[in-house]
């Protein structure tokens, strides 16, 4: 089984190798992402409730979701 062509990325490698850096950001958005969250989470658990905490993150990812849905939908074909 060949897994050529598969992202781990969640967004298509083909949008962030733009000229202008789209790529470095990319990273360290998603690098700033996985080093900080838990911490973030971990005081909101402090602060709301470890409940409240987790139902944060899927709310979260349904607003990214439409909004890069939104994106995505004005970039020129």
């Amino acid at each position: 089984m060949s897994c050529r062509g598969a992202s781990t990325a969640p967004i298509p490698l083909s949008r962030t190798q733009a000229p202008d850096g789209a790529a470095g950001r990319a990273a360290l958005a998603s690098g700033l992402a996985i080093g900080i969250a838990p911490f973030v989470l971990a005081q909101l658990s402090d602060a709301i409730g470890l409940r409240a905490a987790f139902l944060i993150v899927p709310v979260l990812l349904l607003v990214l979701a439409a909004r890069a849905g939104r994106v995505y939908s004005s970039l020129p074909r």
